[in-house]
């Protein structure tokens, strides 16, 4: 007969840049210590091209969770659910559910208490907030406007936050599954599980155990190397870092003293090496409910961050540092300890693991299933056994929406073309005060930390032609030759 679906374990990460052990440059030492992060891309495939499609976490994961881009959801701020614009849309976990599996979250998949119950199977699971902070000091003096201290630095367990509290639920769901999967002779066969998690951390404040500091001493900490504004950028590229500002102790405007912001770097990587134990747990306990040989892993971030790049913190933005995320695939009997540098894109998500799993795929997407780049089976006919990164996407788009300002921004494998519209339609209130487009534009061949805006010196003009109409065409355009939205 035809072999069990696999099951598909699907962790999404707060705020994750791709600063993890396995995405270091060869050769060069770990900035962070992610043993279990590491271990899982040495089974699998690691993407080294992997990007959002907005900035900001609700989105970000509106875009992945349906399968479509942030203007086409209508969610580029915090407080719209993607059901204002699309309210029959099928979620990835709603066509999961809808095709005979188990779907259940546990911790932060939707952002704040933008919920959709109707993707589920059984009501989303999230440890209460008071767990932000471990010492009651701090949690009393955190409030919705003015928060706590940036960090906190607690010798605690790892459940005295929240993150470890979704990893305990985890254990149990697994556990459960497990027992399910080994009914014995005449047990009906259980259904597959589409298990989500959703990780806080590194999300502001910086608070984890003691002991995931201890793996990161002071003199570790080096700041960024570019911490001043890209030559030539337009004042709209940048921001304050707002986020950041309303922590207690934290300046106000300006730049931050040196010793706060290797406090900062320092909590960053120590809430990153927190979530990735929490991983590891959740991983053996795949293996030891002897679910790991059936069951697809897939672990990313839902967009960068800035520590001090460029003077900028926390996320929004177009640079690279907001829109790179790390993302790692396993899958049963799949390749591993891989790499591919094809351009990949979150809203790639959802037709890539419904291809994977063997479902067939709604009409509305519009991402690109990666499945081809992982299975040579599903790759084209007279395709190579792997597509190559050149015969893949030619672009990644994204998006930063900010009142009347509008950012767009594509992303090829050299290239960076932002283009900002103040004013224009769609980019909040006073769209008719349309103002000239501004842009920038970064050479990664020879400016890799975007240093440097090219848009206003005497670039080539059949460079600059080809790009705008890549812009302009937007992502359909990019697509690989003869490949569809899929």
């Amino acid at each position: 007969g035809r072999a069990p679906r696999p099951n598909v374990l699907l962790i999404c990460i707060d705020d994750l840049r791709p600063d993890l052990g396995c995405y270091r440059p060869q050769g060069a030492p770990a900035t962070v210590v992610t043993p279990n992060l590491d271990l899982l891309a040495a089974q699998g495939v690691r993407f080294t091209s992997a990007w959002c499609q907005q900035a900001l976490c609700n989105p970000s994961r509106a875009s992945f969770l349906t399968g479509c881009r942030p203007l086409t959801t209508g969610v580029t701020d915090l407080k719209t659910h993607f059901r204002s614009a699309l309210p029959d849309v099928k979620t990835l976990p709603e066509w999961f559910k809808d095709n005979g599996y188990h779907t259940r979250a546990i911790g932060k998949l939707e952002h704040g208490n933008l919920l959709d119950e109707r993707s589920w199977s059984v009501p989303n699971e999230r440890p209460e907030r008071s767990l932000i902070y471990a010492l009651e000091e701090n949690k009393a003096l955190n409030r919705p406007r003015q928060k706590g201290p940036p960090t906190e630095n607690a010798d605690v367990p790892d459940n005295a936050y929240r993150d470890g509290v979704v990893t305990e639920l985890a254990l149990a769901a697994l556990a459960q599954a497990g027992r399910e999967a080994d009914g014995g002779q005449g047990a009906r066969t259980p259904r597959p599980f589409f298990l989500a998690l959703g990780y806080h951390k590194p999300h502001l404040p910086f608070a984890a155990p003691r002991r995931y500091w201890d793996l990161h001493p002071p003199e570790s900490i080096t700041l960024a190397p570019n911490p001043t504004a890209p030559l030539g950028a337009p004042p709209v590229a940048l921001h304050d870092g707002a986020e950041l500002r309303r922590y207690q102790g934290v300046p106000a405007a300006g730049p931050l003293p040196d010793e706060m912001a290797r406090e900062l770097v320092r909590g960053y990587r120590a809430c990153v090496s927190f979530v990735d134990a929490q991983i590891g747990r959740v991983l053996a306990a795949l293996e030891d409910a002897a679910l790991a040989d059936n069951t697809l892993v897939v672990v990313f971030g839902d967009h960068g961050y800035y520590l001090g790049e460029h003077g900028l913190w926390a996320k929004m933005g177009l640079f690279d540092d907001a829109m790179a995320v790390p993302l790692i695939l396993r899958l049963p009997a799949g390749p591993q300890g891989e790499t591919r540098d094809a351009l990949v894109e979150l809203v790639d998500l959802y037709p890539t693991l419904a291809e994977l799993c063997g479902l067939p795929l709604p009409d509305h997407l519009e991402g690109l299933s990666f499945a081809p780049l992982l299975t040579p089976q599903l790759a084209p006919q007279d395709a190579p056994p792997v597509p190559s990164a050149a015969a893949w996407k030619r672009a990644s788009f994204g998006v930063h929406a900010h009142g009347e300002v509008l950012g767009r921004t594509l992303r090829t494998p050299r290239y960076r073309l932002n283009r900002w519209s103040l004013g224009q339609e769609g980019a909040g209130p006073g769209g008719q005060l349309a103002a000239p487009d501004i842009y920038e534009l970064y050479d990664h061949s020879v400016d890799p930390g975007e240093n440097r805006n090219l848009a206003l010196e005497g670039q080539p003009a059949e460079l600059r032609r080809k790009l705008l109409e890549l812009d302009t065409g937007g992502w359909r355009q990019a697509l690989p030759a003869g490949s569809a939205a899929r």
